[in-house]
């Protein structure tokens, strides 16, 4: 397995979809394996964390888009108010 091929299946967005038929045909080791899914499993509750916490803030907001940086501001200012 080349250094690309390694990221892309380390890497959370795309181990999803590479991780499980490398494992199939036997080109993953079980540390890789393990690995990437401690990473995936992270993400996830990371990103769950994140958006939950802006959107108990914004639920009020009727339609109004917000950007990514106002995203950020509002969970820094909501996780240093609990």
């Amino acid at each position: 397995i080349g250094g690309f091929v390694s990221f892309c299946l380390i890497f959370p967005f795309t181990s999803a979809l590479l991780l499980p038929g490398a494992v199939l045909i036997g080109k993953v080791s079980l540390a890789m394996t393990l690995g990437s899914l401690a990473l995936l499993v992270v993400l996830a509750v990371l990103t769950l964390k994140l958006t939950s916490t802006v959107y108990e803030s914004i639920i009020v907001m009727n339609g109004n888009t917000i950007s990514f940086r106002q995203m950020i501001s509002i969970y820094k200012e909501r996780r240093k108010s609990k």
